[in-house]
């Protein structure tokens, strides 16, 4: 995830971070994709403003890569 949020010294508040990030993500995420269940889905062409788009993509790309699914980008490390 961004590195940006993280301190390097402070596991517990890190691991509180990446979980309420994981969780924003994966709910903004839900309202974009298509699931048979749900009746409605907002659609990527409501958002005009060119910075909020590249957000979202990159949102979306957090999502699929790393939330919701395993994806090909190496987006997860450990070190022990």
């Amino acid at each position: 995830m961004h590195r940006q949020f993280f301190s390097e010294h402070d596991v517990g508040t890190n691991q509180i971070i990446n979980g309420l990030l994981i969780a924003i993500i994966a709910t903004y995420g839900k309202l974009f994709a298509d699931v048979g269940a749900r009746q409605v889905k907002l659609e990527k062409k409501i958002i005009t403003d060119e910075r909020m788009l590249l957000l979202h993509e990159k949102l979306i790309e957090w999502r699929n890569n790393y939330v919701a699914h395993s994806g090909k980008e190496k987006v997860e490390r450990s070190v022990v």
